[in-house]
């Protein structure tokens, strides 16, 4: 019932306050997350590895925070596997999240039991004052974004493909293989959880999901880093933008870091015992994006040389679990990826398999130049090496802000604590081999969040070591970590500040549908097309490509699609030619943002037209074939005629 009322709640309602609008998208979001807590708990519980009363502290936390982790892996495998085989339809969903409730079963009141122990060991726990502000400022920080992430988005990634592509499996009622459609077909977990979210609680209750885990990232972080370290480290999870920034979005970056860190947490907290563990959770993370790929590489690199040089006699058989265990995890995606397009890893590895899909290795072709462009060519070296001191966000709008300044700033005391304090090497070579990895590959700063949450630890921990030698007075200090957190806060605000208007969502009394129809020319012209007979016909949207926005399936040209414009427009000889197959594959309604179709033409130029008589024979097109319906804004809608 709840579930079922948190639509109306969040999209539909206009005369509830918007309090109660945020707390049912808070409500919902949380709901997801302790079923995932519950149904890692019982899978920890069948193996012995949870269960009964855990009184120490660190290790309580540990325990809800690696069986979170691996419910959300399990969780989002299913619904792939289940929504791929049998559909993905609301009955379907909720039978998958009824029957996960189901199977937790008498497992919730030993979890829970052991989440309000959790909650009276902190309460109950001895602070000491520079200890509780350190709490504080850290809530305070995550507290910043939650009015963005209570916002709808207006962060175009998420419109196309975040929320967008779930919004199809739905439409489409089953999480089916999109040809040309590239992000339909990579590895995404968060987005698996976002399907039930969004049929169940809306968009608001899929960035209020998003959101909470920070919380879970920066818990995590801490109780990794441990005694002596657990502030610096958390300061460091709060102070870092692109944390903050994709934690009031509604995208998959924070959901990678979540199951990284837990990977972390795994091998550097449980021994033995726990590196299948961690090797699933490097597998759910790496089928959450591919980024997270950077860290999950370099922790396995870092762990494995600090197993080999312990000399352990099981170290073979460990790096046998940890390599299951990450295969394990990714094995879902896999499958789906070598039946679409004979690729596991679609479309990473298409240019080398010689079974590969010719559409995945031109989608890989295409995908490795628009990393280049992010690389050092686009960014200029000048640009990279003035990160340290870009505490303004050059171009908030492209959503790439510097890594944070704190990182920078605290190169020095890294340096320091690896060559002279070996406990610091582990996390420190983790973080350093995925920093290599990013440096060498996109530099896109989205990307580094994954490795954000270990270079935190890592961080941690090398503070620790200093301020045991140090005589620096703790003012000094105190000041330095105040600096970073307002930075790093007032970073992500500005970069942030393009793709959400709480402000105006909050105080302005306005629904959903006001709202996005003040900051969106496209929505508009969704309403527009389903609020005068044309929801029937099959529309195009050229130069546009948000099709979260639309109630109905629509058709796109997006960087990675060559269909429309490559395809179509280099077979057809003539205008008249481009109509007739146009409308033999099903469009009536071209939906053309100009103006950004020429944007994008000048930055994707090599996959948007063929040739120049193709471009050419388009505009004929529009102008012999095709008739004006309607304009919002810069977005014109054009029907084909018969």
């Amino acid at each position: 019932m709840a579930l079922a009322g948190a639509p109306f709640l969040m999209e539909n309602a206009s005369g509830f306050m918007p309090v109660l609008r945020g707390a049912a998208a808070m409500a919902t979001g949380l709901f997801f997350w302790l079923l995932a807590l519950g149904l890692g708990w019982r899978l920890l519980a069948l193996f012995g590895k949870a269960g009964g009363d855990i009184s120490d502290l660190r290790e309580c936390l540990r325990r809800l925070l690696l069986s979170t982790g691996l419910g959300m892996g399990v969780l989002s495998a299913v619904i792939l596997t289940v929504g791929s085989w049998l559909g993905a339809g609301p009955g379907i969903l909720f039978s998958i999240l009824l029957t996960g409730v189901l199977v937790v079963g008498m497992e919730w009141k030993g979890c829970l039991k052991n989440v309000k122990r959790a909650f009276q060991m902190l309460w109950n726990r001895p602070w000491k004052r520079r200890e509780a502000v350190v709490f504080a400022a850290v809530l305070i920080a995550m507290g910043t974004q939650l009015p963005s992430a209570l916002t709808p988005t207006l962060y175009p990634d998420t419109w196309r493909y975040h929320f967008g592509l779930p919004r199809l499996f739905e439409q489409m009622g089953r999480v089916e293989w999109i040809p040309g459609f590239a992000e339909a077909n990579m590895a995404s977990n968060w987005q698996m959880l976002y399907l039930p979210l969004l049929v169940f609680g809306g968009d608001l209750a899929a960035q209020a999901f998003n959101w909470l885990a920070l919380p879970f990232v920066t818990a995590a972080v801490a109780v990794t880093a441990g005694r002596g370290a657990w502030m610096a480290a958390s300061l460091t999870v709060v102070s870092t933008p692109v944390l903050l920034e994709v934690a009031g979005l509604g995208n998959n970056d924070l959901g990678a870091a979540s199951l990284a860190i837990s990977m972390w947490l795994a091998l550097r907290g449980g021994g033995k015992s726990e590196v299948l563990l961690a090797g699933m959770l490097g597998g759910f993370a790496v089928g959450t994006k591919y980024t997270a790929a950077l860290a999950v590489l370099g922790m396995t690199m870092a762990w494995g040389i600090s197993v080999w040089n312990a000399g352990s006699s099981t170290r073979t058989r460990m790096a046998v679990q940890l390599a299951a265990g990450l295969a394990l995890g990714y094995l879902p995606w896999a499958v789906r990826g070598l039946l679409g397009a004979g690729d596991p890893f679609y479309p990473v590895m298409s240019g080398w398999l010689p079974w590969g899909d010719a559409e995945a290795r031109w989608v890989g072709e295409r995908y490795a130049q628009e990393m280049a462009n992010y690389g050092i060519q686009a960014m200029g070296l000048v640009r990279f090496l003035a990160a340290p001191w870009a505490v303004t966000v050059a171009d908030h709008q492209r959503f790439e802000s510097d890594p944070g300044l704190v990182y920078w700033a605290m190169i020095p005391l890294i340096l320091w604590a690896v060559l002279r304090r070996p406990g610091t090497r582990v996390t420190a070579g983790a973080a350093a081999l995925g920093w290599v990895c990013w440096a060498m590959g996109a530099h896109v700063t989205r990307f580094l969040a994954p490795l954000a949450p270990i270079a935190a630890v890592m961080v941690g921990e090398c503070w620790r070591e200093w301020r045991a030698v140090s005589n620096w007075k703790s003012g000094w200090t105190d000041a330095v970590w105040a600096f970073f957190l307002v930075a790093g806060v007032w970073q992500a605000s500005i970069s942030i500040s393009g793709f959400s208007s709480p402000g105006q969502f909050w105080l302005g009394g306005l629904t959903r549908e006001e709202y996005l129809c003040r900051h969106s020319p496209l929505f508009r012209m969704s309403e527009w097309i389903g609020k005068n007979n044309y929801s029937q016909k099959g529309v195009l949207l050229l130069g546009e490509d948000a099709v979260f926005l639309f109630k109905k399936p629509v058709k796109f040209n997006g960087p990675f699609n060559r269909k429309w414009l490559v395809d179509e427009a280099s077979k057809a000889s003539s205008a008249s030619q481009l109509a007739l197959r146009l409308r033999r594959e099903g469009v009536e309604l071209i939906c053309l943002n100009a103006a950004r179709m020429e944007g994008m033409d000048r930055r994707f130029g090599y996959m948007r037209w063929p040739d120049a008589e193709a471009k050419k024979r388009f505009k004929a097109f529009l102008e012999q074939e095709a008739s004006v319906v309607h304009r919002e804004g810069p977005i014109t809608l054009f029907s084909i005629r018969n």
